[in-house]
């Protein structure tokens, strides 16, 4: 992966305006353990929220719960893994920037950053189309 062969990755997100960055630095390559425990050491799967909003009535929903992707669903093959630290900032944000999303970047925003615990870049080929999710209860 030449971008990690630089050893720093840089990335944001942004709709009508950045509203987030990501810098990845000081990335090694990993090579010492199998690949099924490299990326996801002890991890379950992804999160995902579902969430359906109530026709005509802002605010409120139609389902709002938490489901799980197992990490056996995830039918990727990867191509290489690296470590470093990383580091995450979000700016506020506006209606106007974000009209569907700006209180979830703005809640993001107000969090008080304790500790950055490091990073993790996979390169993989392969996805799932997340029909093994299951709601969790």
């Amino acid at each position: 992966m030449s971008r990690c062969a630089k050893r720093t990755i840089r990335a944001s997100a942004g709709y009508r305006r950045r509203w987030k960055n990501v810098l990845v630095s000081n990335l090694t390559p990993v090579t010492s353990a199998p690949a099924d425990s490299i990326a996801a050491p002890q991890e379950d799967g992804l999160l995902h929220c579902k969430y359906m909003p109530r026709t005509r009535a802002w605010g409120e929903a139609d389902a709002a719960y938490a489901t799980l992707t197992p990490t056996t669903a995830l039918q990727r093959v990867e191509l290489g893994v690296w470590r470093g630290q990383g580091t995450v900032q979000f700016h506020r944000a506006t209606w106007e920037d974000l009209p569907t999303q700006y209180t979830i970047v703005n809640a993001f925003h107000q969090l008080e950053m304790k500790e950055y615990r490091g990073a993790t870049v996979v390169q993989s080929v392969g996805a799932t189309d997340l029909s093994d999710r299951r709601i969790l209860r």
